[in-house]
C-alpha cells in the first residue's frame, strides 16, 4: 500500500511534480494523455510545477496511469541516501576508483529510484557519470530531464546540475566562455576544490590568466579545508601549466616537484607520467634536458611527429589531426600547450607566417 499523504505537505510539492513529470517525459507521454479522465492538461502542469496542492485522490490516478509504485521506505531512503552521497564524495576525492562500483549498485535497485523521492539525485549520479565522456546518448537524456525540472532543484541539487554541465561544456564541448558561465553559476549554490579549479581551467582557456591564478588559490584552500589531497595533485599540475604558459617556467617545475611529493605520500602514482611528462617538456625549454618527450596518447605522438617533421604538402593531414585531437575533449592542458607550440613552430618552419600569427593571437590551440 503507498503511504501518499507526505507528498500532500507544502515543502514535498515540488518532488511530487518532479516525480510526475520524469515519469511522464520518460515514458513519452504528452500532459494532455495524462490528465485524460484525472484533471484538466493545465492544473496537471500546475501539480508538475509544484504550485498546488491536490487532493489524495488525483495523486493515486495519477500514478496508477504512470505505474508509479512510490517506494517510502525509511530504510531504504536513508541507506540510498548514504550511497547516494558516497557516490558524490569517492567521485569528488578519488574519481572512477570506486564510485564507478557504487554506481552499478545503485543501477540496480533503478525501478524503486524512479518511484520514489530519491528520483532527481539517482538522475544526478547518471549526469555526473555521463559527464563529459562520449556516452552522448544517455548525458543527454539525462539532461533533457533534468533541465525539464530545472526549477524545482533544490540547492544542492542546482550546484550538481550548473557543475557537471559546466565540466561538460569545458571538457568535452571545449566551450570555455559557456562553461566559465555555468561554472559561476554554481557558485553561487555551493563551491568544491573541484568547482573553483575548472573554472580556473576556463579562464585559462580564455586567456584571463589573473582570473585563472585567482580561482586555483582559492582551490587550493578549498581542497585543504576538504581534506582532498588527490585534488591537490590536479591543484599543483594545472598551476604549472599555467606558470609555464605566464613565462615562469622554474615556477611552473617546481610545482610538478610538489604533486610528485603528494604522489609519492599517498601512494597514487598513477599521476606520475603526466608529472614527469610535464617536466620533460619544460626542462627541454630551458635547454635542461636532451630526453624526448615521450607520449602515449597516439593522436598527440601523431601530430608532435608531423610537427617536427612533416612539410607544406601535409596541412590536410595535420588539420585533420588537430580535429580529431579536439573532438577526444580536453582533458590534458599540458599536451594542448605541447601541441599549440609544436603547430606554430610548422607553421613558421613552413614559411606559412599569417597562420603562426593567428594562431599566436589565439594563445590556445
Amino acid at each position: 500500500m503507498r503511504d501518499l499523504n507526505g507528498l500532500l505537505e507544502k515543502q514535498n510539492l515540488t518532488l511530487l511534480g518532479s516525480l510526475i513529470k520524469v515519469n511522464r517525459i520518460r515514458q513519452n507521454m504528452s500532459q494532455q494523455h495524462l490528465a485524460q479522465g484525472i484533471c484538466v492538461p493545465s492544473y496537471l502542469s500546475k501539480i508538475e510545477n509544484g504550485e498546488v496542492v491536490p487532493s489524495l485522490d488525483i495523486i493515486e490516478s495519477l500514478f496508477d496511469e504512470l505505474d508509479i509504485r512510490y517506494y517510502s521506505d525509511s530504510n531504504f531512503l536513508r541507506e540510498s541516501r548514504e550511497l547516494i552521497d558516497e557516490f558524490f564524495d569517492e567521485l569528488n576525492l578519488n574519481g572512477f576508483v570506486k564510485s564507478g562500483e557504487i554506481f552499478e549498485r545503485l543501477v540496480k535497485q533503478e525501478d524503486k529510484f524512479i518511484h520514489s523521492p530519491l528520483i532527481v539525485d539517482y538522475y544526478l549520479v547518471h549526469f555526473a557519470k555521463f559527464c563529459s565522456t562520449s556516452e552522448r546518448d544517455k548525458f543527454d537524456e539525462v539532461l533533457m530531464m533534468i533541465q525539464s525540472i530545472e526549477h524545482l532543484l533544490t540547492n544542492h541539487q542546482r550546484f550538481k546540475y550548473y557543475f557537471y554541465l559546466g565540466l561538460d561544456q569545458l571538457l568535452y564541448y571545449r566551450d570555455a566562455t559557456l562553461a566559465r558561465d555555468l561554472l559561476l553559476k554554481s557558485t553561487n549554490y555551493e563551491t568544491t576544490g573541484h568547482s573553483l579549479l575548472y573554472l580556473a581551467m576556463a579562464y585559462y582557456k580564455l586567456s584571463s590568466y589573473y582570473e585563472a591564478f585567482e580561482f586555483a588559490e582559492k582551490s587550493y584552500q578549498t581542497y585543504l579545508d576538504e581534506g582532498n589531497l588527490i585534488g591537490l595533485i590536479g591543484f599543483y599540475h594545472f598551476k604549472a601549466v599555467l606558470c609555464y604558459k605566464v613565462g615562469s617556467t622554474e615556477r611552473a617545475l617546481r610545482q610538478y616537484e610538489r604533486s610528485v611529493t603528494y604522489m609519492r605520500k599517498l601512494n597514487r602514482l598513477e599521476f606520475l607520467k603526466e608529472a614527469q611528462e610535464g617536466q620533460t617538456f619544460m626542462l627541454s625549454r630551458l635547454n635542461q634536458s636532451d630526453e624526448p618527450l615521450v607520449i602515449e596518447d597516439t593522436i598527440t605522438s601523431q601530430i608532435l611527429t608531423l610537427c617536427e617533421n612533416g612539410d607544406k604538402s601535409q596541412l590536410d593531414e595535420l588539420q585533420d589531426l588537430i580535429t580529431k585531437y579536439k573532438e577526444q575533449g580536453m582533458s590534458n592542458l599540458l599536451y594542448d600547450e605541447c601541441l599549440y607550440e609544436s603547430v606554430i613552430k610548422f607553421y613558421v618552419r613552413n614559411r606559412m607566417y599569417k597562420d603562426a600569427y593567428l594562431l599566436t593571437g589565439e594563445n590556445h590551440l
